[in-house]
């Protein structure tokens, strides 16, 4: 059996397709991985076949072998988008993939979609949307690019297999839809000495910072603590413009010697920050900013890292009771972080709590729900 999943943005999403690929080799899969990227005015095609190791160090539990690469001249608007389409499915028609595995494509689908019908006859296509409904609080012409998807994917989604979301709401789904929830590949992670509690509590804020996450809070809280421990936050997110207004209230409010921006970071040095913090920091938006669902990959890195969190929204991967993540439950309150600390202090007193939310990781927060779920459809399908 084999898979081949295609994102448009691999490199940005690089470990969440990974993570998937990783679960569907789990089941005995051989797995690909796509994309199309653009340089130097044109279009290059990229195939990788993808290799996972169990035993090996978390560096090294994925080598991407490069399995082929064509490059397509821009001359004209579009044309190239059709053609490199057309060459990736036909390379999964030719070499006998079960499943071909498609990332939401947004407006490239007009490029995609005139191909589907002949890829269908050769293999099960699936396709993700990574947040639904989509964003339709956004800007007019983000409105304008989702309707324009919906209305391709109305043309071609008979020749879908099974569309995949995740569920930003609870709602009745169409036929041949499911809903998943993010996941991570658990052998990216080990588990690690639990860091001393003396006179410094480290705090860990990893995100693609953006003003709705409201990590200007954490900031505030931090200006008006006066108990007994030092604090520390490291921010691990791009530069962006979100990211320069937290680093100016950070000189307002006199932090400069607790918070550190790192920049960012790829996984293995985020672990290396992770196992000297203590408590992570999930999004702190307001109620009316955070949406009824969440699945953020950060929430399920912390976990994984054993990293106890708090956040305002609650990541629906977890148990309602899950032990290791604080829920602040008035979300436009002030943040009181004499109130997580002792929440922490209480978990600090349990030796084996990191190895929990490793175990707790590996068996509930990896993609091998949405596997079994595909390999479900694929074989009712055929049937």
């Amino acid at each position: 059996m084999k898979v081949l999943s295609i994102n448009l943005w691999f490199e940005n999403y690089k470990p969440k397709t990974l993570a998937q690929l990783s679960s569907f080799a789990h089941f005995g899969y051989e797995t690909y991985a796509a994309t199309i990227t653009e340089k130097n005015g044109q279009l290059r095609c990229e195939i990788y076949k993808t290799v996972f190791s169990d035993n090996a160090a978390p560096e090294n539990s994925c080598v991407l072998e490069m399995a082929e690469s064509t490059s397509f001249d821009r001359e004209a608007f579009g044309a190239a988008y059709f053609s490199a389409f057309r060459h990736l499915f036909d390379y999964a028609a030719d070499n006998d993939f079960d499943i071909v595995y498609i990332r939401r494509l947004m407006s490239k689908l007009y490029y995609a979609g005139p191909h589907f019908r002949h890829l269908a006859g050769k293999c099960k296509i699936v396709y993700e949307i990574p947040t639904y409904p989509l964003d339709t609080n956004e800007t007019f012409l983000y409105r304008l690019r989702d309707s324009l998807e919906m209305m391709l994917y109305s043309r071609i989604k008979k020749h879908i297999t099974l569309t995949v979301v995740i569920l930003r709401k609870d709602m009745q789904l169409p036929d041949k839809w499911i809903s998943f929830h993010n996941g991570i590949d658990i052998s990216n992670y080990q588990v690690t000495p639990v860091p001393q509690l003396k006179d410094e509590i480290r705090f860990l804020a990893v995100a693609n910072m953006a003003d709705w996450h409201r990590y200007d809070r954490m900031l505030h809280a931090m200006h008006k603590y006066n108990g007994k421990y030092s604090l520390h936050l490291t921010v691990v997110s791009p530069e962006n413009n979100t990211v320069t207004g937290l680093r100016n209230l950070t000189k307002e409010l006199g932090l400069d010697a607790q918070v550190e921006f790192t920049g960012k970071k790829e996984l293995p040095e985020i672990r290396q920050l992770a196992s000297s913090c203590h408590i992570g920091v999930g999004q702190l938006s307001h109620s009316g900013d955070c949406p009824p669902q969440i699945n953020t990959l950060k929430t399920k890195d912390y976990c994984a890292m054993g990293l106890p969190f708090f956040t305002s929204c609650r990541d629906t991967s977890f148990a309602v009771n899950y032990p290791y993540a604080y829920v602040l439950r008035d979300m436009d309150d002030e943040l009181i972080l004499e109130d997580i600390i002792n929440w922490y202090e209480q978990i600090y007193t349990n030796p084996s709590y990191k190895q929990e939310m490793y175990d707790y990781a590996a068996d509930n927060l990896q993609f091998h729900e949405l596997v079994k779920q595909i390999r479900q459809a694929v074989t009712t399908s055929q049937t």
